[in-house]
């Protein structure tokens, strides 16, 4: 005898399972500046093609969301269940009034991000790299669990930064400026050589269970008192308006890099192929002091280094500058790019590395035509359309024509009536690679 079944609890299987295995996650990919509730023509759904006609929404949960441009946002975000939100150089996430609560997500910001508030809760990762920067108008709170990293950018409050125990803050290679607001920490914070925290009327408390680490700076220019009731290590310098309680080593105002006011404040680097004919390097600055002029470097294994261009600054500013270069240089693959700025003393500061790529076409050149005889002009097609010269070589290598390509151009003829009859070699080469193809000519 069968039992019957039972129709409502089948379907409430059937539901859960597809909410509990988050099938369905989505890539969103900004596609043109706008506010993040356009559904017109800001995002993508695969991969910054065509519109979607949707919007992330404003809590995720496996989403995944990618920022090229100028998105505007007045409601609060809520990133869960592995969500990925990645700002690249050049996209800006502005978002002054929202708070932005995290659990188990990871943002990545390479450019820019303003937001009123943060909260970090467990497994929270944000990583802010060599180009980014992050504004909040209020307070940042790292959970425990949660992990904010700084690699060369930027992080500024306008608020108080406080580090629950278990949480932590790694300031390995940037800066983090704290005005009118303290920083308080319970939990760990990692200080790298080339970082520094800089509080402007506020204090820094390392709490009982709190741990300074590194050999970094922490400096407070006006109103405030660095006091230390944790872990402090010797090797982290410190400099205090209104001096410091319980650290184990002396005031050092002399050194770190928190003590120098950096010559150029650059907020975007940033580099982008042209239709595969040179790649424009853009950079933004907000201010510069007594800057003297750019060096643009490019490489194609990320060692070895060579001069693009150099252009002028503006020296004294406080307004935003914008600079481009074009790189005629291009070649397939990727090639890197960084910034050095010069100051009118000659005291130079780099910029972290940039990457553009391109990839090669599995198309081959077209001979026609072939075999050939020695009264016909050969014509070579499908060419890349960038500068660069047809060799036609023997079988022993050796080169006994050439052919000049142009810029725009994708096909080149080559009179052939100087050559003897048999199997010949013609190659292509463009974008710094080759491309070949066996060509018979016949009496």
């Amino acid at each position: 005898m069968s039992l019957p079944l039972n129709p409502p609890r089948i379907i409430l299987l059937i539901l859960t399972f597809f909410a509990c295995t988050n099938l369905f996650a989505i890539t969103y990919t900004s596609i043109d500046n706008g506010s993040w509730t356009n559904t017109s023509n800001v995002w993508s759904t695969d991969g910054g093609i065509t519109p979607c006609g949707c919007r992330p929404g404003f809590t995720t949960s496996g989403d995944d969301i990618v920022i090229s441009h100028t998105i505007s946002l007045s409601s609060d975000l809520e990133l869960n269940g592995t969500s990925i939100i990645t700002v690249n150089t050049g996209g800006n996430l502005n978002a002054p009034s929202s708070k932005l609560n995290m659990s188990d997500a990871t943002m990545i910001v390479n450019g820019a991000v303003t937001l009123k508030d943060a909260y970090y809760a467990a497994a929270a990762n944000t990583t802010v790299n060599a180009t980014g920067n992050m504004t909040f108008t209020s307070n940042i709170e790292i959970e425990n669990g949660g992990v904010v990293s700084i690699n060369g950018g930027w992080i500024i409050s306008q608020g108080n930064i406080k580090v629950y125990n278990g949480g932590k803050l790694n300031l390995n290679n940037g800066y983090m400026d704290v005005q009118n607001g303290n920083i308080e920490n319970e939990g760990v914070i990692n200080i790298g050589p080339l970082a520094c925290s800089h509080i402007q009327n506020g204090g820094f408390i390392n709490k009982g269970t709190g741990i300074v680490n590194g050999t970094g700076s922490v400096h407070i220019t006006t109103n405030g008192v660095i006091t230390n009731e944790g872990t402090w290590s010797s090797t982290v310098k410190w400099c205090s308006a209104d001096g410091g309680v319980g650290l184990p080593t002396p005031e050092d105002c002399g050194t770190g890099n928190c003590f120098t006011a950096l010559p150029v404040e650059l907020t975007e680097f940033s580099a982008e192929v042209i239709a595969s004919k040179f790649i424009q390097i853009e950079w933004v600055t907000i201010s510069e002091n007594n800057s003297s002029h750019f060096i643009v470097l490019s490489s194609h294994n990320g060692k070895k280094w060579s001069e693009v261009a150099t252009v002028s600054a503006a020296g004294n500013t406080i307004e935003t500058q914008r600079y481009t270069v074009k790189d005629y240089n291009v070649r397939y693959g990727t090639t890197y790019f960084k910034l050095i700025q010069v100051d009118i003393n000659s005291d130079t500061y780099e910029s972290g590395v940039i990457s553009v790529a391109i990839a090669r076409k599995e198309t081959e050149i077209v001979l026609y035509p072939n075999p050939i005889g020695r009264s016909e002009i050969l014509t070579i097609s499908d060419l890349e359309g960038s500068a660069g010269q047809v060799n036609i070589m023997n079988i022993s290598g050796q080169i006994v024509a050439t052919q000049e390509i142009r810029t725009n151009q994708s096909r080149v003829e080559v009179q052939l009536s100087d050559l003897l009859p048999g199997i010949y070699i013609v190659r292509a080469e463009q974008l710094g690679a080759y491309k070949t193809k066996r060509l018979v000519i016949m009496e």
